[in-house]
């Protein structure tokens, strides 16, 4: 399976907490669909990207504490007793069978380790334990990753399984050696047999490239590495040499599309005819073709795929909408979430 030319999504949407988990899944489905996305997701229906796995049932050892249940104890080594968040991925396939979507497979993200830890204790935060312990711990969190990402690559074929670190370009990694981290994703993602392994950091990747550059990638086979080049990240350009993408086989994620802003720049507080901006669309594609067209004179078409920047789970707050408001659910997804998809896949066939 080639990801060259494909469009993808990092993963998450806005959410109501008290919409059924099918129902936002067959809704982040339609606009995805509609949009050409070959390869989409629907992060969210069960939590942030850390409650999700670490208060999954099947996930023994953590046990949730603080006033607002932000932060996890972990008792002992983490166990997996079964499978882990498979149900909502079984549904985005079931629906997407009953729709006709005609996705190529999906894009499943899977929360890294060294971000799991920047929410859990033991007996002190786990960024805070001397060397040893810190690295017994992400040792642990990186197994229990490592087997949940072992199940999905059994249970689904012709898919993206990708690590999501966003903790790694808030300096998280700081305290770690290259060698350490590189160790710990790479033991991850050589457990995705049948599938395409991936990362994905946002923000700036100046810090983590080395890192990336020491990992093993596997002969004659892809690895997705996923970024943001929008806005102030255009500076992640060439961060990954071309020289060494060519060499590795290794293809470029090239987040093209802001997925943190909307397209107009009317006040936020008007009605929804003013979101629905056709020329703000165009400009929004004019920028990212440009922005594309730099990176296919860098690396090369064969070794790009497209997706947004990052997830889409904080644009409401963002554009100053209600969740739980249907009518502020509709504009989010139909008039902003659903042209940004386009424009990507607007690259992709090139009818730009």
């Amino acid at each position: 399976m080639s990801l060259s030319g494909k469009v993808s999504v990092i993963g998450s949407y806005p959410y109501n907490p008290k919409e059924p988990p099918e129902d936002f899944i067959r809704r982040c489905l339609i606009t995805q669909m509609r949009a050409g996305v070959d390869f989409p997701a629907a992060q969210g229906a069960r939590g942030d990207m850390v409650s999700m796995f670490l208060t999954d049932p099947n996930v023994k050892g953590f046990e949730r504490i603080g006033e607002n249940g932000s932060r996890y104890q972990l008792n002992d080594e983490p166990e997996i007793t079964g499978s882990v968040q498979v149900e909502d991925l079984e549904t985005i396939q079931r629906l997407g069978n009953e729709m006709g979507y005609q996705m190529v497979g999906q894009s499943i993200p899977v929360t890294g380790p060294f971000t799991l830890a920047q929410s859990v204790d033991f007996g002190n935060p786990v960024f805070n334990l001397d060397r040893d312990d810190r690295e017994q711990v992400l040792t642990w969190i990186g197994e229990m990753v490592a087997n949940i990402v072992g199940i999905y690559d059994e249970r689904f074929g012709g898919s993206i399984i990708r690590i999501d670190e966003p903790v790694a370009q808030s300096g998280g990694l700081d305290m770690f050696g290259h060698q350490f981290i590189a160790g710990i994703w790479d033991n991850i993602l050589e457990r995705v047999a049948n599938n395409t392994p991936g990362i994905h950091v946002c923000g700036e990747i100046a810090q983590v490239a080395p890192i990336f550059r020491e990992m093993r990638i596997p002969e004659q086979r892809e690895m997705l590495f996923s970024h943001d080049f929008t806005g102030p990240y255009g500076k992640n350009m060439g961060q990954l040499t071309p020289e060494w993408v060519r060499s590795t086989g290794a293809i470029i994620g090239a987040g093209v599309v802001d997925s943190g802003s909307h397209l107009v720049e009317s006040p936020l507080n008007r009605g929804l005819a003013d979101y629905i901006d056709y020329q703000g669309e165009l400009v929004a594609l004019q920028d990212a073709a440009e922005l594309y067209g730099r990176l296919v004179d860098m690396y090369g078409e064969e070794n790009l795929t497209l997706h947004p920047g990052c997830g889409f789970g904080s644009i409401m707050k963002v554009m100053g909408l209600d969740p739980k408001k249907p009518i502020h659910q509709y504009i989010a997804m139909n008039c902003v979430v659903g042209p940004k998809l386009r424009i990507l896949s607007n690259l992709a066939d090139g009818s730009y």
